[in-house]
């Protein structure tokens, strides 16, 4: 795990113990899809709706930065008067670290989202 502090100590506001949630990989007709869609553990980690990020692809892990300057940009969905934060990395390149059908762990830490194989 990183120790946010190693980073300029930013506070997204998580509690330092990570929170966790899974998900699975799911095949479509144009790429691989992960979808994140959890209000309270997206905010936590600092991935607010219209936040930007970096995504680093690997074998077996897909990192989620949040950096200003980012490519990657959180989207929002807005139900009723509250806005939805939702990250749907939906390309080639999630099949680069997972195949379809593959149970995900998600770990959401202030400043960062790891989605690994479970």
């Amino acid at each position: 795990m990183l120790d946010f502090n190693a980073y300029g100590g930013r506070d997204y506001g998580c509690e330092s113990k990570p929170a966790l949630s899974t998900t699975t990989a799911k095949a479509t007709k144009r790429a691989l899809r992960v979808w994140l869609e959890n209000k309270a553990l997206l905010n936590g980690a600092g991935f607010h709706a219209g936040a930007t990020y970096t995504a680093e692809y690997s074998t077996g892990q897909i990192a989620l930065m949040v950096d200003p300057d980012g490519t990657g940009k959180v989207s929002s969905c807005k139900r009723g008067d509250a806005l939805r934060p939702i990250i749907d990395l939906h390309s080639v390149k999630v099949a680069q670290s997972f195949k379809a059908g593959d149970a995900l762990t998600v770990t959401y830490e202030p400043g960062y989202i790891f989605i690994r194989k479970a």
